[in-house]
C-alpha cells in the first residue's frame, strides 16, 4: 500500500486560476463539522445528497482549478477528504456500498495528497467496518492492520486502539475467538495510553463506551450474546451528541437480553 512507505511532505501545489486560502479551507471544513452533526443526530440518509452536491460544486473546482501553495494545499485536501469520507458513511448508511467505497478511496487519495496519516488511518479503519459488515473478514483484517500501521507510525494511541478493535471485529467474523481476544486486549492497551489533549478533532467521538460498543459488535459476532449484552449495556454511557450511535447501541442491548427482561425494561407510550 502506498500510504505504509509514501513520504510524509509530498503537499500538492495548485496552479490553477482560483485562488484558494485558509477561509475556503475553514468554509470546507465547518460545513463538514455541521453534516457531521446532522449525520449523528438524524443519520447518513438526511445528508447523503447534499453532502455530494457540496463536494461537487464548492470542493472540487478548488482541487483543480485552484491556485495555493504547499500549505494550503495540504490543509485543503485533508478538509476534502474528511468530507468525502463522510460521503462515504453516508452511503453505507443508505445501503450504497459499492458508492461507500468509492467514497472511501477517494478520500484516502485525498489524505495521501494532504500527507494526512492520522486521517489516512481513519479512512482505512472506515473501509476495515465496512469490509467487516459485508462478511469480508479476511480484507477486514487486512484494512485494519494497515490503518495501525498508519497510526502507529503518526503516533496517535486512539487511532491505534481504533484500528485494533475493527481487526478484533474482522477476527469476530471469520469465527477466530483467540486473535479477536488479542486484538481486543491491544485495542484496551492503546486507548490507555493515548494522549487525548493532542488528538485530531475529528476522532473526539472514540472513548471508553464507543469502544465498549466495539467490543460488543465483536462478541456478538462471535454468539457470545451475554457478554455482548454487557458491553452494549456499558457503550449508552456515549456522549449524548451522538443520538443515533446510542440508539443503536440501546437496540443491540435489548436484542440481546432474554425476552421477558427485554419487554420489562422498554418504555411504555401512553
Amino acid at each position: 500500500m502506498r500510504w505504509l512507505t509514501a513520504p510524509l511532505d509530498e503537499r500538492p501545489i495548485g496552479h490553477g486560476s482560483q485562488p484558494v486560502g485558509e477561509p475556503d479551507v475553514d468554509t470546507i471544513r465547518r460545513v463538514t463539522s455541521t453534516f457531521r452533526a446532522l449525520d449523528n443526530q438524524y443519520g447518513g440518509g438526511h445528508i447523503r445528497v447534499p453532502v455530494v452536491r457540496f463536494l461537487d460544486a464548492e470542493v472540487a473546482p478548488l482541487l483543480l482549478n485552484g491556485r495555493y501553495d504547499k500549505t494550503v494545499g495540504g490543509a485543503l485536501f485533508s478538509a476534502a477528504a474528511e468530507m468525502a469520507q463522510l460521503a462515504g458513511w453516508a452511503a453505507y448508511d443508505c445501503g450504497l456500498n459499492r458508492l461507500a467505497q468509492m467514497h472511501f478511496i477517494q478520500a484516502l487519495s485525498l489524505a495521501l495528497g494532504a500527507a494526512d496519516r492520522p486521517l489516512g488511518a481513519e479512512i482505512l479503519a472506515a473501509m476495515s467496518h465496512q469490509s467487516a459488515y459485508l462478511r469480508a473478514p479476511v480484507e477486514a483484517v487486512d484494512l485494519a492492520r494497515a490503518a495501525g500501521r498508519v497510526a502507529a507510525d503518526a503516533g496517535v494511541a486512539a487511532i491505534s486502539a481504533e484500528a485494533a478493535v475493527l481487526e478484533a471485529q474482522g477476527h469476530a467474523v471469520a469465527g477466530d475467538e483467540a486473535a479477536c481476544a488479542s486484538a481486543l486486549d491491544r485495542a484496551e492497551r492503546a486507548l490507555d495510553r493515548a494522549d487525548r489533549t493532542s488528538d485530531p478533532q475529528w476522532i473526539g467521538y472514540f472513548d471508553e463506551a464507543y469502544l465498549s460498543a466495539r467490543f460488543g459488535h465483536c462478541f456478538a459476532a462471535l454468539d457470545r450474546g451475554e457478554v455482548a449484552q454487557r458491553f452494549a449495556s456499558r457503550s449508552l454511557e456515549m456522549d449524548g451528541r451522538y443520538v443515533r450511535g446510542r440508539q443503536f447501541n440501546l437496540a443491540r442491548s435489548r436484542g440481546q437480553m432474554p425476552r421477558r427482561e427485554r419487554s420489562s425494561r422498554l418504555p411504555r407510550w401512553a
